[in-house]
């Protein structure tokens, strides 16, 4: 039996808000030039100020949608009819079991060895379909701990999203770089916390009920001004590496909320948790708070401290 569900993160309510970011977004025929101003978590005016080019990110993923469980469905049973249909009906029967968001089949023979090889062929032919489509979409198959119904779980490719935005987000590292010309991996961290909990989160939809459609690829998050956990998350680590290639990072997922690990030299104090060994300081990107790095909402570390959480490791060296 198939059985799909897709995930989605929702933000962590927190209590303290940040303060109001001022967006100024003008477009010339080749650029859109962002200008932004807020307050960081000391209260101190910060700016910042680049340029993207209007095809690259109207362009930018905009075929990325919410990822339905009938296409999954729909390009598995299809697959699946091909291949029974190439299999020698004297050896037996192959029936296919619709369900309402999973496919079953049930096969008849007399040859038990035949039945457990075309068992085990049909089942190939539709995890190799089902990697196919959500790589094609950008989704990734997510082992969740949100129920214990035994249901696959899928995501956004969060690694991938990430991956693939370094290059275009040079102009945005490039702005960074000439206002921090010195700044270590700590310094950017919490100068970055502060801008991208600032952008406004996105509260559109539940995380959970909307199969994809909240999630925003990092131009996109730009772009639009918005953001949920998620979407903060890969765009700080996207830039993250953009301006520091070795370090390491970790997208931390707990229930509905996602943080990320920042493998960086770290004071006694700072809350982190330890993956393969390595320490990684925790960032809450999502905001509305103005938390600083190496400080986690207590509804995180609830989850963070009794081990119910997954990570997924970036750009691994």
């Amino acid at each position: 039996m198939i059985r799909v569900i897709i995930i989605l993160l929702s933000s962590i309510a927190f209590i303290a808000q940040s303060k109001p970011l001022t967006l100024t977004k003008t477009a010339n025929e080749e650029q859109y030039v962002f200008n932004y101003e807020w307050l960081d978590q000391k209260d101190k005016k910060q700016t910042l100020s680049f340029a993207l080019d209007r095809k690259g990110l109207n362009g930018s993923y905009r075929h990325f949608k919410a990822l339905r469980p009938s296409l999954l469905k729909m390009h598995g049973t299809r697959q699946l009819k091909l291949a029974i249909s190439k299999l020698d009906p004297k050896k037996g029967r192959v029936q296919l079991i619709p369900r309402h968001s999973n496919i079953d089949f049930k096969i008849s023979s007399k040859d038990p060895e035949w039945a457990n090889q075309t068992a085990f062929e049909l089942q190939t032919v539709y995890e190799d379909t089902l990697n196919k489509v959500l790589k094609d979409n950008y989704y990734t198959e997510f082992p969740g701990f949100y129920n214990n119904s035994g249901a696959r779980f899928f995501r956004p490719d969060h690694r991938r999203f990430a991956e693939e935005s370094l290059d275009s987000l040079t102009p945005v590292v490039e702005a960074i770089q000439v206002k921090m010309p010195n700044a270590g991996a700590r310094q950017v961290a919490n100068y970055l916390l502060s801008w991208i909990q600032s952008i406004p989160y996105n509260t559109m939809e539940s995380r959970i009920e909307s199969n994809g459609a909240g999630f925003l690829p990092p131009l996109k998050v730009l772009d639009r001004n918005q953001g949920d956990c998620d979407s903060k998350v890969t765009l700080m680590a996207a830039i993250m590496k953009r301006m520091f290639p070795n370090l390491r990072m970790a997208i931390i997922y707990i229930p509905k909320h996602a943080v990320l690990g920042l493998n960086i030299s770290h004071l006694q104090q700072d809350y982190r948790v330890t993956i393969d060994g390595l320490d990684y300081t925790i960032a809450e990107p999502v905001g509305p708070a103005l938390m600083p790095l190496a400080e986690a909402a207590d509804s995180s570390k609830r989850y963070l401290e009794s081990g119910s959480y997954q990570y997924e490791l970036l750009f691994v060296l």
